[in-house]
């Protein structure tokens, strides 16, 4: 699914950037880790901080990038996983909570 939507951004003139005063980031919150390895399921939870610039490459007229989306927002997240074939894969995930404009999980 990743290298599906890099192929879209690329097609499109558009990539996703680092945010060099914020680099996206995923905590795992450790005491929501559950593993059972009889039933060959595991869940986590954790909040993934999305502040990755989406900008349209060289659109500037001095060839620069142009910035289309700069937003800060943190997710509160949970993702289910099997044991497949000796691999954890995730099965299921959701998203719990979305915190607008700040750069962690915890409510204001």
């Amino acid at each position: 699914r990743a290298i599906e939507i890099v192929i879209s951004l690329r097609g499109e003139g558009r990539k996703s950037v680092t945010n060099p005063d914020l680099p996206a980031v995923v905590t795992v919150f450790p005491e929501s880790v559950s593993v059972d390895l009889k039933a060959g399921t595991a869940q986590v939870e954790y909040c993934r901080l999305g502040s990755n610039i989406a900008v349209e490459v060289d659109a500037n007229a001095d060839g620069t990038d142009r910035i289309l989306d700069d937003s800060i927002n943190s997710y509160h997240e949970r993702d289910e996983f099997v044991l497949t074939d000796g691999d954890w894969r995730k099965s299921n995930g959701q998203t719990v909570e979305i915190f607008e404009g700040v750069p962690n999980c915890l409510a204001e």
